[in-house]
């Protein structure tokens, strides 16, 4: 397993808590994101965890 973990969402911000996993983060993180179309983007708030802001610097969208 790479990473398990949890999230929440709360108004536009999302909060990512690794909780095990080989490449999981020991620090929680914190994103606001914004919805177009199929679109999702996310702006880092606080995360020290340079894997996971990369996944998350990209823009995400719904293929099905």
């Amino acid at each position: 397993m790479l990473v398990a973990g949890s999230s929440a969402i709360s108004g536009k911000k999302l909060l990512l808590a690794d909780l095990q996993g080989r490449l999981a983060c020991e620090a929680p993180a914190a994103y606001t994101f914004s919805l177009s179309g199929k679109t999702v983007r996310f702006k880092k708030v606080n995360d020290p965890c340079a894997g996971r802001l990369a996944l998350l610097a990209a823009s995400w969208t719904k293929i099905s």
